[in-house]
């Protein structure tokens, strides 16, 4: 799981990683992002470069099935990112600043 907020901003991600059935939850509140732009997600591995996850809504919630790959990277001492990106509808290859939250992934 990761709790990441800012407080000042209002924004707040709580994400619940099951590993059992390779499934992502968020609940998600305060991502407004800026007209032909969109929230994306990263993982940030230990000593790694990000690796997006895609885009994902501004408020409420939001789950998907996640890839192989995409489970090996979601372990505790990885963190979890979000980032306003161009809406192209594909993930990107590199966040662009500022990373607007952040926060580790623990295991409960």
């Amino acid at each position: 799981i990761a709790q990441i907020a800012d407080e000042q901003a209002e924004r707040r991600i709580a994400s619940v990683i099951d590993r059992n059935r390779n499934r992502l939850s968020l609940r998600i509140e305060g991502l407004s992002a800026a007209p032909g732009e969109a929230p994306e997600l990263w993982v940030i591995p230990q000593g790694a470069a990000p690796v997006s996850l895609g885009a994902i809504p501004e408020a409420g919630t939001f789950e998907r099935d996640l890839t192989d790959e995409e489970s090996r990277l979601l372990v505790p001492g990885s963190s979890l990112a979000v980032t306003f990106e161009d809406d192209t509808g594909q993930p990107h290859e590199a966040p662009t600043p500022p990373i607007l939250l952040v926060g580790a992934l623990d295991e409960v």
